[in-house]
Order: C-alpha cells, then sequence, then structure tokens
C-alpha cells in the first residue's frame, strides 16, 4: 500500500522518507545562528537609540530580511542543508528512507488515540462542569452559550 509514492505500508514496516543532511547544512545552521545574533543586536542598539534619542526606529523589516535572507543566501551559495531519500520499490523490497517496524507504528497509534482519549474526557468534564445559572444568566444579558462557557475556562 503506497500514498502518493512516498510513504510504503507492508508487512515488513511502515517506508517513510529520511532527511539526509546535504553539503551546506553546517553553512546554514551558521547562518540561522549568525542571522539571530545579528537581530538581537539590531533590537538592543534600537532599544539604546530609543532611550538616548526618544525616538522609535522600526527594526522589524530589517530583522525579518537577516533572518529569511541570510540562510538563503547561505543554501544558494554552499548547496541545500537536506535532502530528502525517498524509498522505491526496488524487486521484493525497498531501498532507501527509513523504517518503521510494524510493532513501533502500532505502539506509536495506540498510545496517540489512548492519550487522545483522556485529553477528550478532560474536556468534555471541564465544559460540562460550568453551572446552568451561568447559562441563563449569560442569556439574560444577550450572550450566546459559546461566550459563557469559554471565559470560565480559562481562569
Amino acid at each position: 500500500m503506497s500514498a502518493f509514492d512516498l510513504a510504503f505500508l507492508s508487512n515488513r514496516g511502515l517506508y517513510i522518507p529520511s532527511p539526509q543532511l546535504g553539503d551546506g547544512f553546517i553553512a546554514f545552521i551558521l547562518a540561522v545562528v549568525m542571522a539571530i545574533v545579528l537581530s538581537v543586536g539590531l533590537f538592543r542598539f534600537n532599544k539604546t537609540y530609543q532611550i538616548k534619542t526618544g525616538q522609535l526606529r522600526r527594526t522589524w523589516p530589517f530583522a525579518a530580511v537577516l533572518i529569511i535572507g541570510l540562510p538563503l543566501l547561505a543554501q544558494w551559495l554552499f548547496g541545500a542543508a537536506l535532502h530528502w531519500d525517498v524509498p522505491a520499490l526496488r524487486g521484493f523490497n525497498f531501498r532507501g528512507g527509513m523504517v518503521l517496524i510494524p510493532e513501533l507504528a502500532a505502539l506509536t497509534l495506540a498510545l496517540s488515540v489512548y492519550t487522545s482519549a483522556f485529553i477528550a474526557e478532560i474536556i468534555r468534564a471541564g465544559i460540562q462542569a460550568v453551572p446552568y445559572g451561568q447559562h441563563e444568566a449569560a442569556r439574560s444579558l444577550g450572550l450566546r452559550y459559546a461566550r459563557s462557557l469559554f471565559p470560565r475556562h480559562c481562569e
């Protein structure tokens, strides 16, 4: 069974694409760190300028250009940071990607469903805990049901 020829499910496991580090990965990470450091420095410089002169400058466009542009420039100069190894059917087996054994996939699915059931039960109990008198009072003020329900759960 396959999903868009990217993921395959068989009795041997779930085969999914795996990220592979490219040639420019280290340069990309350094560019991200440098962009964040420069942006923080720019914001601090702007804060001291505001304290001294009382004028506020816009720095977020420059920080956005730094945080987006510098890593893109590094990727353009040094190559892709990541590429995907997509599994493919070769003969009777799959090559490439990574495999999740059936037991691990079943365990992950079971724990996800089990935990989400507990979360759903907590939310249902919280909704039912709102007293009927509070809904009557909200309706007398002209509020809808949801308007009287949500603020109670934010406390």
